[in-house]
């Protein structure tokens, strides 16, 4: 079983921003977990949508024998 050494959000104003960043993560050993989150303006509780972030989970894991 894998286990979780180190974790890292990814974060974006656009999603280029964020694929780039999610690339520099995985250039350094970590992998996406889980699926793309979105963090909403306070503009959308008034029925107006509009994304302030995308996010990424990306986790490192150990070695097996870890």
């Amino acid at each position: 079983m894998k286990k979780i050494i180190s974790y890292r959000i990814a974060y974006g104003e656009s999603v280029k921003e964020l694929e780039d960043r999610v690339n520099k993560f995985i250039e350094q050993g970590y992998e996406p977990f889980g699926e793309i989150r979105l963090a909403p303006t306070p503009e959308s509780m008034l029925g107006e949508f509009a994304v302030r972030l995308y996010l990424q989970t990306m986790v490192m894991y150990g070695k097996e024998d870890e």
